[in-house]
């Protein structure tokens, strides 16, 4: 081991010495290519064989992101609970952006052996939501009432593994703005955990199933859908859901089982508010019938389980495998969450989270639905509407070019 600012010589005598092929990524700095040049060595630029073996997580691996989100999500359930009681009670002190996350801090040392923060964190009311990645400065750090949308991206790292979460709520009556867009970036949400794609598909080509969503309500978000997850680094290269990046061809490989990655799609309307929401998911193999034969295919499976805010969802703009995805996820909250809140005896927590996860009814999506013909014509609708936004997309990419 040498010093940062040893770097530089020990690696130039290296090279000099001549000890064989020197193996880099293109996305290593200048100094390293200049050194290399300058002192004649051979070289390859590819992507570390280290970062392809980690990219696929292990059962081991697997049990501690599994451990290390349940954890999180019990914290994250008491945080939004506390923050509804709070906002319920006029008498109680006074809530801001920054002692809310205060008070997540606290809660997730009560659920774990809670170490610090996994990433920088992102806790915003009202026109504060409407910044990406917004963080309180003095002088700027809002009162949480019930008048606008909180949102918060925060993650922890535990003993076990680290964490990364998003969500927004309204704790009081939301406009039928904040609805529109809520509900256009939870559709972004399932569309893109429920894909089903074939071998040699890379994040560039998925981003569209959640960032078009955002598109049909008119707006975007500057950051990518989705980064590489690990056990305890939330943000792992080089595996990413986001639009192509030309600049790095070789810092990039095609989605296989076992990768993780986050999908937290996000609505910004300047000035006014944002919204944000966030699972973590893993990529297993699909069960289809692929065409031609020995083809793989592969979908997600989240793994991350928090409710969403019900009365933010415009429920009559999903359809019914849009609304069975909702309902399954919320089964899962319920069954995984609540019965630990039984096991720690937190019984209010239960039965908040009883209402938290009440299903939608499937009466509530296209009234279609349970008519064959009309059926058909609205999954030709939507099929038409996936196809306008694939080509939209296209379009834009060859106008870049």
């Amino acid at each position: 081991m040498v010093s940062y600012e040893g770097f530089s010589s020990e690696f130039a005598q290296l090279v000099a010495a001549d000890y064989g092929l020197i193996w880099f990524e293109e996305t290593s700095s200048y100094s390293v290519f200049d050194t290399v040049s300058r002192n004649n060595g051979d070289y390859v630029t590819k992507l570390s064989p280290v970062k392809l073996l980690r990219v696929q997580k292990n059962s081991k691996e697997q049990n501690i992101i599994k451990t290390a989100l349940l954890q999180d999500s019990l914290a994250g359930c008491e945080f939004l609970k506390w923050l509804e009681d709070m906002a319920g009670n006029s008498s109680q002190t006074t809530i801001t952006e920054s002692s809310a996350m205060e008070k997540l801090t606290q809660l997730r040392r009560k659920y774990g052996q809670y170490i610090g923060e996994s990433l920088p964190t992102v806790t915003a009311f009202g026109s504060n939501t409407a910044i990406p990645d917004y963080t309180p400065v003095p002088g700027n750090n809002k009162q949480i009432d019930t008048t606008g949308l909180y949102l918060f991206d925060s993650g922890a790292h535990y003993i076990n593994g680290a964490t990364d979460m998003s969500r927004t709520i309204h704790l009081g009556t939301p406009t039928e703005d904040q609805r529109e867009a809520y509900t256009c970036v939870l559709l972004g949400l399932i569309e893109l955990s429920t894909a089903v794609f074939p071998e040699n598909t890379y994040g560039e080509d998925l981003d569209i199933l959640a960032r078009g969503q955002i598109w049909k309500g008119g707006a975007d978000y500057p950051q990518p859908t989705g980064h590489g997850f690990g056990t305890f680094i939330v943000h792992e290269g080089p595996t990413k859901i986001a639009p192509s990046d030309n600049r790095v061809k070789e810092d990039n490989i095609p989605i296989q089982s076992d990768m993780y990655f986050s999908n937290e799609p996000a609505y910004y309307k300047e000035g006014e508010f944002g919204v944000k929401l966030e699972v973590i998911m893993r990529a297993v193999e699909a069960n289809v019938q692929s065409l031609p034969r020995g083809k793989q295919y592969f979908t997600f499976e989240v793994e991350s389980l928090m409710p969403f805010d019900h009365k933010l969802i415009i429920e009559n703009q999903m359809n019914a495998k849009q609304i069975e995805w909702f309902n399954s996820y919320n089964g899962r909250v319920m069954e995984d969450l609540g019965t630990e809140f039984l096991r720690l005896e937190e019984n209010d927590l239960h039965e908040w989270l009883k209402v938290k996860t009440k299903p939608i009814s499937i009466e509530a999506a296209c009234p279609a639905i349970t008519n064959p013909v009309s059926s058909a014509a609205c999954h030709e609708a939507n099929i038409l509407s996936l196809t306008l936004t694939v080509l939209f997309y296209l379009s834009t990419r060859i106008c870049i070019l």
